[in-house]
């Protein structure tokens, strides 16, 4: 008896030596206070529930959630080094905690996993980004038998197969040769049930499962009518939902809403989210307000980062020419070309914007129709393109065309102003004719389900390369040609 004991009390202890995922109270509020940014009161949790179950495997992964969030956020390069090596050193202490058996031990490195590549593509290590990346894809096909029920699953299968799927060319034979394969329908399918976490035992990931599946529409449909209410009633609490709904308004042109939402919302006592100044300012020049400099230098003035600095500052340049402050335009023209990187596409557009020549009607004419105000938009188009002195701005002049006219169902004008931008082919950069032709193939697809003229569009977009936003014109390219292969083998 003494014997069976001693054993039953050797397991116990065993046993409780090795980590385990526990979402005890004080785990779930941590995650909440993180997903709204609380991030000092996740801190104080985290510690707490180290006092308590030091073995619980989820304060790694709590933990470089929270530097993560720290380090995109703000993207701080200072701090890049230090906290990319304790990110390593946290994925690492899942690792050893030989908790396998759990359904949480592969999601939780895979979720580490990524998170760590994207800080890494952030820094344009893309390198080690990549095979940071395949790590994390790794640990999603270990845990491929888990149950439908394990909605965290879910919602990074989900994000494997949108990704896989819809890789540009470049990427594709290289992601066959890893074994990966990808079905974006598939993957939007489970992002959306992942965000069922009501009466579950995973209603702490509600808003991290909402923020995957509303980022993923977005990115790929930016006519997607959803909005966060409808995924989580509670997105209000949280900047990085409200950062979601704002890009969603912007997508469909609901300019006004954005602005509105942007100016309510309360932002005190959370890590500061600088980007939304940014959105701000944006919106507030799409709708011409004369006080749109003041959140786009409160941007400047506080953001640390290097990614969206030129954008902010061409921002300005356009305001202060469009408000005959020439001089001081003129200053932040040259900011554009000596502060920050021209990594990503809203930057290195920046960049071609000002080598352009400066004229006010198209810089109108695009801004109003960022901000959806269409009439005005075209009012600014009512001359003759051959009053404009580059090939460039004669592409832009027929491609703002058919952007307005396609948003205000012209499909007939908007399939010919796009076809005109061909014409005038030959110009330095390739945005344009790129996005026209996606635009055209979207056109052919959804409403004149002429899948041929559509597929020839969609290949043309794939065959630009070397422009501003290239992945992810690519990357919505990619997804209607598999749409259109899905639709004719029912045919």
């Amino acid at each position: 008896m003494k014997k069976s004991i001693a054993l039953v009390l050797l397991f116990f202890f065993t046993f409780s030596l090795k980590a385990q995922f526990a979402i005890s109270p004080t785990v779930k509020e941590a995650f909440e206070n993180i997903m709204v940014l609380r991030l000092n009161e996740a801190e104080l949790l985290i510690e707490k529930e180290l006092k308590s179950n030091p073995k619980n495997g989820f304060i790694p992964y709590l933990k470089s959630n929270l530097i993560f969030l720290k380090l995109f956020l703000s993207d701080d390069r200072s701090k890049f080094e230090v906290q990319l090596e304790r990110l390593e050193e946290l994925i690492e202490e899942v690792k050893d905690n030989k908790a396998d058996t759990s359904l949480y031990y592969n999601y939780c490195l895979a979720e580490m996993n990524f998170e760590l590549g994207a800080l890494y593509m952030q820094m344009g290590s893309t390198w080690n980004s990549a095979w940071t990346m395949l790590e994390a894809f790794n640990r999603i096909q270990s845990n491929s038998k888990a149950p439908s029920t394990f909605l965290p699953q879910q919602m990074t299968e989900g994000i494997l197969n949108v990704t896989m799927g819809s890789l540009p060319n470049r990427y594709k034979v290289l992601a066959r040769l890893l074994g990966y394969t990808g079905d974006v329908q598939k993957g939007i399918d489970l992002l959306e049930s992942s965000t069922h976490t009501e009466r579950t035992p995973y209603d702490m990931f509600k808003k991290k499962c909402a923020f995957a599946y509303c980022y993923t529409l977005s990115s790929l449909n930016e006519n997607d009518s959803i909005n966060l209410w409808d995924v989580d009633s509670n997105y209000m609490n949280s900047p990085l939902l409200v950062y979601l709904q704002a890009k969603l308004y912007k997508n469909r042109g609901q300019n006004d809403e954005l602005i509105e939402l942007l100016q309510k919302y309360d932002r005190t006592s959370r890590f500061p989210f600088y980007y939304l100044d940014l959105m701000l300012g944006t919106a507030k020049l799409n709708r011409m307000d004369t006080d749109a400099n003041i959140p786009l230098e409160r941007f400047l003035k506080n953001y640390p980062g290097s990614n969206s600095v030129k954008a902010a500052n061409r921002n300005l340049y356009w305001h202060y020419h469009l408000i005959g402050k020439d001089k001081l335009a003129e200053n932040f023209k040259q900011k554009v070309i000596d502060s920050g990187d021209d990594k990503i596409g809203a930057d290195k557009m920046a960049m071609f914007d000002i080598e352009q020549v400066y004229n006010p009607r198209l810089v109108r004419a695009h801004l109003y129709y960022d901000g959806g105000y269409l009439k005005q938009a075209l009012k600014e188009l009512d001359f003759n393109e051959e009053m404009l002195p580059s090939r460039e701005l004669k592409m832009e002049y027929f491609y703002r065309f058919g952007r307005i006219y396609q948003r205000q169902n012209d499909y007939e004008s908007a399939i010919r102003s796009y076809k005109r931008v061909f014409e005038y082919h030959g110009a330095t950069n390739a945005y344009y004719v790129a996005n026209a032709s996606l635009q055209l193939g979207i056109l052919y697809e959804e409403i004149l389900k002429d899948y041929k003229e559509a597929r020839l569009f969609y290949n043309k977009a794939l065959n630009y390369t070397d422009f501003p936003f290239e992945d992810g014109i690519h990357q919505k390219a990619k997804t209607g040609l598999e749409r259109i292969k899905k639709v004719e083998k029912k045919m």
